[in-house]
């Protein structure tokens, strides 16, 4: 795999293999990290550290990271092309949304650890276990890294209310406009 490659391709490439119809299914493995409370259990599980030592990750918290979205994507049974996984989640049916504006509110303060596993577990769960794999692991990897996580997390919010659609309409219609939320 070149050194080139992305995290989050690097993560998606690892969850495709470990699946069921993958080239090294682990069905065990996939069973275990399911059932891993903290992130701290993750690291005692040999396909979650696989996952960190394709990642590159050394310090002890970037293991920790890496091995915790092993655990987190275990939940995954579906890769989706779609990538608004927030629009998605604020998507409504009636008055309400797919996720409670306290769920979402909870997600997006949510501090690193057993609380943003848990969060981000209730959104696959409530995606129907249907998410962005590369999107997914882009936000678990980038969440608190400085600039580039507040921006990710500013993202999500927009995305969550329906506001980026809105953005992304208003530049098309407009010659002049440079604004784009996303890269």
């Amino acid at each position: 795999m070149s050194d080139d490659t992305s995290p989050q391709r690097k993560a998606s490439l690892w969850w495709r293999q470990i699946q069921p119809d993958g080239g090294k299914p682990d069905n065990a493995g996939l069973a275990q990290l399911r059932r891993v409370a903290t992130p701290q259990e993750a690291l005692l599980h040999p396909c979650a550290v696989e996952l960190a030592i394709r990642l590159k990750r050394h310090s002890f918290e970037d293991r920790t990271t890496a091995c915790s979205l092993a655990a987190v994507l275990a939940h995954v049974r579906q890769d989706s092309k779609e990538r608004a996984i927030a629009a998605k989640l604020g998507q409504t049916n009636g008055d309400n949304r797919l996720m409670s504006e306290v769920r979402f509110r909870t997600l997006m303060q949510s501090a690193s650890g057993a609380e943003r596993m848990t969060a981000f577990r209730r959104a696959i769960a409530l995606l129907g276990q249907n998410v962005n794999v590369e999107q997914l692991a882009y936000a678990w990897l980038f969440w608190d890294s400085g600039d580039r996580g507040q921006r990710l997390r500013a993202d999500w919010m927009f995305d969550y209310v329906g506001a980026t659609r809105h953005l992304t309409t208003a530049s098309e219609t407009d010659p002049t406009s440079s604004e784009n939320p996303y890269p």
